[in-house]
Parts: C-alpha cells; sequence; structure tokens
C-alpha cells in the first residue's frame, strides 16, 4: 500500500511508527528499521534494565554534588579553609564535569555509549572513595577533579543511550524518569548524613590524618567527613558490577556507526526476548546498496562521519538548537545545583532541626518537580519546547518571591523556595530529555557533551557569585536569585525562537539532512511533519528545515511502497 508525504502530515499525534515493523522477515538494515523494530517491541523490561543501570550515573552524581557542601564545613574547622577554597571544593567536581564530558562526546560517538557508561561508574567510585583518603585541600581538590570526570564521562552516553534503545511513543518518560535519579541520589546523602553525623560535629581530633582516623574508627570514633565520601563513593562501586554484564550497547549507534547487522541483530533479539515481544521478527541484512558493513570493534575505525560532528552540531541546521540549549542548560544547572549549595543557608535560620534534617528536607522538596515532568512529559498535546518555556516562566515567578522587597511578606520567600527547588528539577528534567532527543545519532554524544560541558559552567558560577556577594552585600542570596531570573528570561525568549524541532514522540533522526540517504530523509522529514501536527499547527516550523527536506519526496515515497 503506498502512502504518500501528504496523507502523513494530516495524521495526528496518536502515530504508529510500526507500520513496517512485522511487513518483512529480511530487512536491509538501517537507522529508521531498528527504530520501526523497537517501536513495535514497546517499552519492557530491557529498557527498565537500561533506565536503571545508566541511571546510576545520575544517581552517583547527585550523592557526590550533595555530600560536598556538609564535608567542607567539617573541613573548615580541621584545614581552616578560607571561603575561597570553600567554593573550589564545591566547584572542582563541576570543572572535571566538563572536561568529563567533551571526553564523553569524542569517545561516545566512536567506541560506543557502553564504554562512556563503565568508565563513568569506575573513575567516579574510584576518585570519590580516594576523595576519603586525602591529607590536605590540594590532594582533596585533586580528586574531586576526577571525580567530576567521571561524572561528565557518563551524563551524555547515558541519555544517549537510553534514547536510542526507547520506543519513540514512551521515550521522553523514561528520560525523564532517569533524570529525576539525581534528586534520589542527594537523598540517598542527605540519609548518609542524617544518619552518620546530623549536627556536623562528630568529627574527632586528629581526623585530618588518614592512617589515625581509621584507628580512631576502630575504637569507635567516627570520622564524619571520610565516612560520608565513603557513602557518596559506594553507588558507582556497586553499579560497575551489573553494568559490566547487563548493559548492551545502543542498536542505533551500531547501525550508523559500525553497520555490523549481526551485532545489531544479537541485540534486538535480546530486546526481544526481554519485553516479550516473539511476534516481532528481528533479521536484518546487508544491502551494499544502502550501507557498507564494517566489523563491530572497539578500535576506532576512520570514517568520514568523525570529522563530521562538530560539523554537524555548528551548521546551519543545528547551530542554533547548539547555543539556545547551551543558554538553556547554563540557566538549569545554575538553578538545580546552586540551589542545593544556597538553600541549606536560606534555612539556616531555622535552629529548631539539625542540619541534616534540613537537607533531607531540602531534597525532598524536589521530588514534586520530578512528578509534573513526568505528567507534562507522558502528554502528547503538548511539546517539549512549550512545556520548557513554561516551567521557565514559573521558575520565574518564584525567583521574583524569593527577592527580598521591602513591600513582599516574610512567608512568601519561604513558600517560593520551596516551590522553586521542585520546579527547577522538572525543568532540569525537561531540558535533559530534549537534550537527549533533538541531536542526530552519528554526533548525539558529542552534541550533549558540548552542550553539557559549556552550561555547567554555571552551577560552578553559582558558590562563587554568592561568595562574593557576601563581602559586599548584606543580602547575600539577592545577587544569585537575580541572575537566576534574568537566565530564565533570557532562555525563553531564546527557545522561543530558535528550538524549532519537535521530538516528543518522534523517531530518533540518526544523520543530518546533508548527509542523509533517501530512508534518513524520510524520517527527518517525518519527523517535521508531525511536530507540526503535534503542536496543532500553531506555527513552529522553519523555512530553512522545510526547503531542505522537500527534494527528498521522491526518494521517500519510494521507500513508503516498499514497506
Amino acid at each position: 500500500m503506498v502512502r504518500s508525504i501528504p496523507r502523513r502530515r494530516e495524521v495526528t499525534a496518536e502515530i504508529d511508527f510500526t507500520y513496517s515493523a512485522l511487513a518483512d522477515v529480511d530487512e536491509p538494515l538501517s537507522p529508521a528499521g531498528v527504530g520501526r523494530k523497537l517501536d513495535a517491541m514497546g517499552f519492557g523490561s530491557f529498557q527498565v534494565a537500561v533506565l536503571i543501570l545508566c541511571g546510576g550515573v545520575l544517581f552517583s552524581e547527585g550523592s557526590q554534588l550533595m555530600v560536598m557542601g556538609p564535608v567542607a564545613m567539617l573541613l573548615e574547622d580541621h584545614w581552616s579553609l578560607p571561603p575561597l577554597t570553600r567554593v573550589l571544593l564545591a566547584s572542582t567536581i563541576h570543572l572535571g564535569y566538563v572536561c568529563g564530558c567533551l571526553l564523553s562526546g569524542l569517545i561516545g560517538d566512536r567506541l560506543g555509549r557502553r564504554p562512556c557508561v563503565l568508565m563513568s561508574y569506575l573513575l567516579t567510585g574510584a576518585f570519590g572513595f580516594a576523595c576519603s583518603t586525602a591529607s590536605t585541600e590540594v590532594v582533596m581538590l585533586a580528586y574531586r577533579f576526577g571525580a567530576g570526570v567521571g561524572c561528565g564521562l557518563g551524563i551524555p552516553a547515558v541519555f544517549a543511550l537510553l534514547a536510542e534503545v526507547s520506543p519513540s511513543k514512551h521515550r521522553a518518560e523514561g528520560l525523564v524518569i532517569m533524570a529525576s535519579l539525581v534528586v534520589l541520589g542527594e537523598l540517598y546523602a542527605t540519609a548518609g548524613i542524617l544518619f552518620v553525623d546530623p549536627h556536623l560535629t562528630r568529627s574527632g581530633d586528629h581526623c585530618d590524618i588518614y592512617l589515625l582516623s581509621v584507628m580512631q574508627e576502630a575504637g569507635h570514633q567516627v570520622c564524619s567527613w571520610r565516612t560520608l565520601l565513603e557513602i557518596a563513593a559506594a553507588p558507582s562501586l556497586f553499579m560497575v558490577m551489573f553494568a559490566l554484564t547487563m548493559l548492551w550497547e545502543s542498536p542505533q549507534f551500531v547501525t550508523v556507526r559500525h553497520r555490523d547487522y549481526q551485532e545489531v541483530n544479537r541485540i534486538l533479539e535480546t530486546v526481544r526476548k526481554s519485553n516479550g515481544a516473539y511476534n516481532v521478527p528481528v533479521r536484518f541484512t546487508p544491502d551494499s546498496g544502502v550501507v557498507q558493513e564494517q566489523p563491530y570493534t572497539l578500535r576506532p575505525t576512520a570514517a568520514p562521519r568523525d570529522v563530521r560532528a562538530f560539523d554537524t552540531i555548528t551548521g546551519r541546521h543545528y547551530s542554533g538548537t547548539v547555543w539556545t540549549m547551551i543558554l538553556v542548560t547554563a540557566c538549569k544547572d545554575f538553578g538545580l545545583y546552586g540551589l542545593a549549595y544556597i538553600l541549606p543557608q536560606y534555612f539556616r535560620g531555622v535552629k529548631s532541626m539539625s542540619l541534616g534534617l534540613q537537607l533531607v528536607i531540602s531534597a525532598s522538596l524536589a521530588i514534586p518537580g520530578a512528578f509534573l515532568a513526568l505528567l507534562l512529559g507522558s502528554y502528547r498535546g503538548v511539546g517539549h519546547v512549550t512545556v520548557t518555556q513554561a516551567l521557565g516562566f514559573l521558575c520565574t515567578v518564584c525567583g521574583l518571591g524569593m527577592l527580598q522587597l521591602s513591600h513582599m511578606p516574610d512567608w512568601m520567600g519561604s513558600v517560593s523556595a520551596y516551590a522553586l527547588r521542585g520546579l527547577v528539577l522538572g525543568y532540569y528534567a525537561v531540558v535533559s530529555t530534549y537534550t537527549a532527543e533533538v541531536f542526530p545519532t552519528n554526533c548525539r554524544t558529542t552534541a550533549i557533551g558540548v552542550v553539557s560541558a559549556i552550561g555547567r559552567l554555571g552551577a560552578v558560577a553559582a558558590p562563587l557569585i554568592l561568595e562574593l556577594s557576601k563581602r559586599d552585600s548584606r543580602q547575600t542570596l539577592d545577587a544569585v536569585i537575580t541572575l537566576l531570573i534574568v537566565l530564565m528570561v533570557a532562555a525563553m525568549a531564546a527557545s522561543g525562537i530558535n528550538l524549532i524541532w519537535e521530538t516528543k514522540g518522534l523517531p530518533l533522526v540518526s544523520v543530518s539532512p546533508e548527509e542523509s540517504s533517501a530512508e534518513l530523509d524520510y524520517t527527518s522529514q517525518q519527523r517535521v511533519a508531525e511536530a507540526q501536527a503535534l503542536l496543532g499547527g500553531n506555527g513552529r516550523s522553519d523555512k530553512r528545515t522545510t526547503s531542505s527536506y522537500s527534494s527528498a519526496a521522491t526518494s521517500s515515497c519510494s521507500i513508503i511502497q516498499g514497506a
């Protein structure tokens, strides 16, 4: 049956992308074909396992970031740390994250997503545990930088991997849930603080000397800051054992990069058995007219696409998206990690509860934001771009409520702070989901790495601005909150202008439009057409994009006829 392009433009948002998944037993290997198989198999046990194994990276990052604030307060007494050193202890892991994200892009789009995840667990766990043995602030800073590199290696890879193994219909929900696991990591770390040293007073004499502190712990004298760092490093060392044996490579990456149809068949066969989709045939064959098969190996092979990753993300189709997502990512990181540093000081006046309990409450405030992001992510009537703008507006309103203005009642600041914590997490989850979906498969990890690396500088700026404002102003939090409001407004404006790609519930694009073959052109054209239908014809389209895909209409129709 022939399906013309105009008919597909009239389809509503509820689209069945599996129309040809069961048509042929033998099918030439192609990214679009792999996507149709995954859509037919649905979201099942395989995707849940990938979500857990990849989500452990975000869980570990959350625990590492949350524990450093209390540890810095304890080390301030032991090592007589100046304010700048305290800021460096909180920010060094973010600087390492920047380097790790850039490395993840280089490795993930050549060797694969799985090696990045494994290296992330190993580096985060090893350097995180080594932090507990540090004897000086310089050694501590070096170890914290290494832990940040480990976190940065994993974040782009896990988002790319889960996006590429999930069916289109439920991909957004899975990515939102995984992004929200950073809060569970924070709760895990705060629970450790509450259990080990709720008042941060249990680090005795000589805790700055590792061997003496070990002897003290053997004598039931707790060196709490070392124990807290060990607790934060434990999840990474625990998860790497399961990831080594249970985590598979992305079939989309193997298709685009290596063209190894046998490896793709093995991965999809595992997906089929795990999800119980035995009625979906998995028999891809090589087609010399479409692909050039290369054996799947961890050794990087020379290919033209190696040098095209940065060309793609800086080309005319994605350059506006990249720079806008850098601004939006800086905004979300400044808000999420900046508030994690600021809120304990904002609630410092509460004397009726321990600091550990205050940290637990502060981390728990983000849970409603995770549910809000999941609800909006699963609703097909509104796209990610619109949700991002709406959450940014709500964060701006809450930020205005936190400003210490003369005509505002005191209770408004506290309520706004509680609400802002949850809304920022929802903003973080939706932005992370959109970043994972919008870029092509052949450069997805590179693009996520570049966006995340530059955007994470916002997290570095938050504690620095707070400490500098303490010297110059009594209202120390106003400068940080004001900058957050300015970033949110700028991100909303840039999103409305440059984010022309809608991705919710739509197939992933495997390569850039300039490189795409006939079938890949059809996938890209289909994505633009269905995005317009999803957004209800609100005019969110790009004339450049529409014209660039018009030349593929003839070849696309021939592919649809063959399906």
